[in-house]
């Protein structure tokens, strides 16, 4: 039955790629430790790597033409288990990246902006810091999905390619879109 479901789920997603408009690229499905998902790269970028092998997913995503060593700015998506003992919510990642840059680089501004909705249901905490401490303008949004967090993020070398890559930062947070937990995870 679980398969099933898998599969109706995994479809769904796929149908939902073909009647996106022209120029959409395909769904990069991904595979934490508690569950799959998928993200759709935004019109220009593309989807370098993915690594599933462990209990973590993480991909890279630049624009056409570049690669991880000439691209100016880059997004990126990664996921961690909420049932660590100091970090049970998104907030609790939130407040620990907080005090991180505090801590590390005390001339970065780091600010909560206004959320991003992914559907009716789900929005993502986006954080933006700026400041010259850490060398790129940089972009994260939080998405609690359920028994860990998706944090997608974007890091420029300039501000002017940050503000103007913000627009398929949000698109690519916005095709975040659940597929089924795992059932080693339920």
């Amino acid at each position: 039955m679980k398969i099933i479901i898998f599969l109706l789920a995994f479809l769904s997603v796929l149908h939902q790629a073909e009647m996106a408009p022209k120029g959409n690229e395909k769904p990069v499905i991904l595979i934490s430790a508690f569950h799959q998902y998928s993200l759709v790269p935004p019109n220009g970028w593309e989807c370098e790597n993915q690594n599933t092998k462990g209990p973590v997913s993480f991909a890279v995503f630049y624009e056409k033409g570049y690669s991880f060593n000439t691209a100016g700015t880059m997004m990126f998506v990664n996921s961690s288990s909420m049932n660590n003992s100091n970090r049970k919510k998104v907030e609790d990642f939130m407040k620990a990246d907080s005090v991180f840059y505090r801590e590390h680089y005390p001339n970065v501004s780091y600010t909560t902006e206004k959320p991003v909705k992914i559907n009716d249901n789900l929005w993502a905490r986006l954080v933006v810091l700026n400041g010259s401490a850490t060398r790129t303008f940089d972009a994260y949004a939080y998405i609690d999905a359920g028994k860990s967090v998706v944090i997608i993020g974007i890091s420029s070398e300039n501000k002017n390619n940050f503000d103007k890559m913000m627009k398929a930062f949000t698109e690519l947070v916005k095709s975040y879109q659940f597929i089924a937990f795992r059932p080693s995870s339920r």
